[in-house]
Parts: C-alpha cells; structure tokens; sequence
C-alpha cells in the first residue's frame, strides 16, 4: 500500500491524550497518511481503550510493545513496522500529549519536498491553549553542554516565523524522510530517556544532510509552563546522556562538560537537595561504567 507519511504515536499511560491526538490527526488534509499508535505495555489499560475507540478506523493501526522500550524504542518499533507494511516515503514523530491543525503535516511535507538536501523538519510547537511557545527550533549550547529550546516561554512573534535550519528537531514533532533513516538509522535507544532526538538529528546533519525549523506547522503541547521541582528520572538521564552526547559529537569538551557537572552536583548539596545530588552523580558514574538504556 502506498502511504506518504506514517506518524509514530508513543502512548504510556495516558490514553485521554492518544485519544484526543488520534482524533485530531484524523482531521489532517492534502497528504496521505496512516497512523501507528505503539502502546508502551501501559498499565492504565491503555491499549484495550485504544483499541475500543480505533481498532476498527482504517487510518489507524494500534500496537503493544510488550514492555516500556522508551522514547526511541517505543517510536522504533511503530517504524519498524510501517517499514515492512507501507512504503512510506516520511515518517513523523508526533507526542501523543499534542493537538494539530489540519495543515500542520502538510507544512512539514512541502518543506521536506522544497530541496532533496532536508533529512529532518519539526513544527512551532506552542503551550496547550496558549500563544506562548515551547519551541520555535534547537540549538545546542556548548558552555553548558545542554540543549535549548529558542522561543521557550516567550510569546509568538514575527522573529519566531521564519524558516531556518537548525541544531535539532525536538521529537514532539518531528518529521523524517525515509532516505535518512535509511543513511543514519532508527533513533539510538541507548539513551531511554532524553538527548535521543538530538542524538539523531545530528547524526542527520553529519551525513550532510539538513535540519530545518517551519513554523507554518503549529502544533500545541501539554505541558506545564510551570518550572517545578525535576524528577529523579530527570536528573539521573539528563547527567548521563548528556555526557554520552558530548563523547560522541564534541568529544573536545568533555572534560570541561564533566567539571561543569561536577559543579552543578556541589550545588545542589549545598543546596540541601542531596537526593538529586545523589541521583546525578549516580549518572555520572554510570557514565564512565558504560552503562547505558533504562535504568
């Protein structure tokens, strides 16, 4: 069957947002599309939902993973499988806590298709309910060895609407051509969490390819404009990755990146906060024990 653009949808645990995803993106025009839903062996009885409100829609296929594979290996293996049952020519990786507008694939499609050299596009993806953005393209940030989100928590404006290629795609919206995957690969899962996009948006680029930012495709997130206390998770993946990712792309900053992280460890227990101290640090040392995947 031919079928332009497969869009990947990882559901855990939160089958009201697929739901409300699913119905939006069936409300797309101007491009062919099916979508795969991989439910992330959810314990919410995700899938059995799923399947109630989609099992029988002809643009929508609904699979179970069998585990938590994370990020990457739960939007590898809905890849994987529209791989082997389309012949797509673009895959997009949609969050499955977003809501589109009819044309915000299609946008995504005319841009990829305006030069051969484009292996990755991603959309302005704003706050739910909201003109405030969450990201208008991404830059990595070599002082702190992280990465930025431009635009975030600013308001939209004419600076954030021009098209322009950038250091990274975020994976809430993020649309791939065949011919990449093809030269770089699936997304890296030895991440689990975190810097696994940005892993493969610069393996993109370093095969010449580029990565471009269109802010005619809009796309809204569910997520807290609040800055709260992070998570353990946080703080274990973000300090691990974030090494792994230095190592493999700007190996020549690694030994500033591990003292910057070592400081900001210092921090946190002279901030009283030894548990994500603790945490961090634990990553740091998975780090150099090569440990990598889930925890």
């Amino acid at each position: 069957m031919q079928i332009k653009t497969a869009i990947i949808l990882v559901n855990w645990n939160g089958w009201q947002d697929t739901v409300e995803c699913v119905k939006s993106c069936q409300k797309l025009q101007d491009t062919s599309f099916h979508m795969v839903v991989v439910d992330n062996n959810s314990s919410d009885q995700s899938y059995e939902i799923l399947m109630e409100n989609f099992g029988d829609a002809p643009d929508v296929t609904i699979l179970q993973s069998g585990d938590n594979l994370g990020f990457a290996g739960g939007n590898n293996f809905g890849i994987r499988y529209a791989q082997e049952k389309y012949n797509c020519q673009y895959f997009w990786l949609l969050n499955n806590d977003t809501v589109i507008e009819p044309l915000t694939l299609r946008a995504l499609i005319d841009t990829a298709e305006s030069d051969p050299r484009i292996g990755i596009v991603g959309s302005k993806i704003y706050y739910y309910d909201s003109n405030k953005l969450w990201f208008a393209g991404g830059k990595f940030l070599q002082r702190t060895g992280y990465t930025q989100h431009i635009g975030m928590l600013q308001e939209d404006g004419p600076q954030f609407s021009q098209q322009q290629d950038v250091d990274f795609i975020s994976g809430c919206s993020l649309l791939i051509s065949a011919e990449a995957i093809a030269k770089v690969g699936l997304m890296p899962e030895e991440y689990f969490l975190y810097f696994e996009d940005s892993d493969w948006n610069f393996a993109v680029q370093r095969c010449g390819l580029r990565v471009v930012y269109e802010p005619r495709s809009r796309v809204w997130h569910k997520i807290s404009q609040s800055v709260g206390q992070q998570s353990k998770i946080y703080y274990y993946y973000m300090f691990r990755n974030s090494l792994v990712f230095i190592q493999k792309y700007r190996w020549y900053l690694l030994p500033y990146i591990f003292a910057f992280r070592s400081l900001e460890i210092l921090q946190l227990f002279l901030k009283g906060n030894s548990t994500m101290a603790r945490v961090s640090l634990k990553g740091l040392w998975h780090f150099f024990k090569k440990k990598k995947g889930k925890l």
